[in-house]
């Protein structure tokens, strides 16, 4: 692709190509055997751990104090057509090994695609929201050590990005670093907000949420911005390109025919080359069979730990806000295009005052939205570092010859420039006094514009390019009509919030 030769080596002889789309790609004769679903879902819990961020403890939770639960069928919609676009992406990576902008690269031509979706990631996503916000709660749970206000969470923000970049570059296996950080602290995540709800929440309370979810789809409460709106319809999950990175570690975690591609590792791990050009497997019963049972198992990840995962914990922090400060009339700071995120503050204190569970509940609410925030910085990280190493490696072969086709050097190098970067921008968000919930809209709003982009591109991919597999091949991967059409509506969807949320915020409506 781009540069890349149009002819591939494997021991002395010639694999055999096919083009599909603009480039070539390999044709190999065993799709790799399944693996047990639990030793699969490695990419999922990234995933959830990146979509459980912004969204869930700033975003909808400041809506649900202001508005009460009006927006709630909003959580179900914009996570159902989420999940749908991110399991259709995924189609393409379990039978060819190649993440989705290698597939739109052979629909738009891989420069293309590699320089739009760069750009489309970091405009969306290297702003220190997330960073910022989490050292903010943990500011606070250790009472304001080492200095209180904007310096204490400029000292935690670097602290905590030093930790990340430790964490996963020195890992062997860098994504095996970031599933084992993403899992142990969403566990302990979910056992403290599933406390604090029980204790501050209330069956009919539940029930009214249900009300709404169904019987007022569509509904937006008077004094709702456009632009925070559709950040909220953004944020429901992971969003954006954040989406488009679960093929990356897909593909990383040999998932489907991601085996005959590679893994990047860790600066500690061995040297190591992705090969630039995917495999798809001859046609055959056995073939075709094992490719059902990996979609099979994609399918699962997607629904039993995506879907339900963020879809769950998003409900519980708009209960919790819901049943502590709309309820009682304690209301958070909003404006046009803003939120202040006083809203994590605000909640922890009521949890002190309202609950059984006192101050001991408030700090551990606190720890959870910490230990969220720290996970999606984690992930965004890692995905902005992992998208821009692996597209411009397999672009460029002058890349390829710079890092002499060891994708853990050019890792490694892009680790060290987000970091540099990450801390400048904390650094000028925290002492100019830019409210984190401000970069987090400003960020979602953004992920709109991949949002429409990419569901269009993986119509195309899942009606065309892969009616080029070996008939049995493609019959075992095709997609279902009923899906594509819900790609076209993401399409719409996604337009309309995007369209109307820029219009809004430059006074033309």
């Amino acid at each position: 692709m781009g540069e890349q030769a149009s002819t591939v080596e494997a021991g002395e002889e010639k694999e055999k190509l096919v083009k599909i789309g603009k480039y070539p790609i390999r044709v190999v004769k065993e799709v790799p055997p399944i693996v047990p679903f639990l030793a699969a879902a490695g990419p999922a819990i990234i995933e959830v751990g990146l979509a459980l961020g912004s969204g869930e403890t700033i975003i909808w939770p400041t809506l649900a104090a202001k508005y009460g639960l009006i927006l709630v069928w909003g959580t179900l919609v914009g996570l159902f057509i989420q999940t749908v676009w991110t399991q259709e992406m995924g189609r393409w990576t379990i039978v060819s090994g190649e993440h989705h902008i290698q597939g739109a690269g052979r629909v738009i031509g891989m420069q293309v695609a590699t320089w739009l979706f760069l750009f489309l990631g970091y405009i969306a996503f290297i702003w220190p929201g997330w960073i910022t916000g989490g050292s903010a709660a943990f500011l606070k749970l250790v009472h304001n050590w080492p200095a209180p206000g904007y310096r204490g969470i400029l000292f935690w923000s670097y602290f905590w990005s030093a930790i990340i970049f430790a964490a996963v570059l020195l890992s062997p296996v860098a994504r095996r670093a970031v599933e084992l950080l993403e899992l142990g602290t969403l566990i302990l995540a979910w056992i403290i907000i599933i406390t604090v709800a029980v204790t501050a929440t209330h069956g009919s309370d539940w029930v009214k949420m249900l009300n709404y979810m169904f019987l007022h789809m569509g509904a937006r409460p008077k004094g709702l911005d456009w632009w925070t709106f559709a950040a909220s319809i953004a944020f429901v999950g992971a969003g954006g390109l954040a989406n488009i990175w679960y093929t990356f570690w897909l593909r990383d975690a040999k998932f489907g025919m991601g085996k005959y591609i590679g893994t990047i590792p860790g600066i500690t791990g061995k040297p190591t080359a992705l090969d630039p050009i995917g495999a798809i497997p001859e046609g055959g019963p056995e073939n075709a069979e094992r490719i059902r049972k990996w979609k099979s198992h994609h399918l699962k990840m997607m629904w039993y730990v995506f879907f339900l995962g963020n879809f769950l914990t998003v409900l519980i922090f708009i209960m919790i806000s819901y049943s502590l400060l709309y309820s009682k009339g304690i209301t958070p700071g909003m404006g046009v295009g803003y939120i202040k995120g006083h809203i994590l503050q605000l909640t922890a204190d009521a949890i002190s005052k309202y609950t059984i569970l006192g101050k001991f509940g408030g700090a551990a609410y606190l720890l959870s939205v910490w230990l969220i925030l720290f996970n999606t910085q984690v992930a965004l990280m890692e995905g902005l570092v992992r998208q821009a190493a692996d597209t411009l490696y397999v672009t460029y072969e002058s890349v390829r010859r710079f890092v002499k086709q060891d994708i853990r050097k050019w890792y490694a190098y892009w680790w060290i420039g987000i970091i540099i970067v990450e801390f400048g921008l904390v650094g000028a968000a925290t002492l100019k006094h830019v409210s984190y919930g401000s970069l987090v809209v400003f960020g979602a709003v953004m992920a709109l514009l991949s949002m429409i982009i990419s569901p269009a591109i993986t119509i195309y991919i899942n009606t065309k390019l892969l009616k080029k597999l070996p008939e049995d091949i493609y019959e075992a991967i095709k997609p279902h009509p009923v899906n594509i059409f819900i790609l076209a509506v993401a399409v719409v969807f996604y337009a309309f919030f995007f369209s109307i949320a820029v219009a809004a915020r430059l006074h033309i409506i």
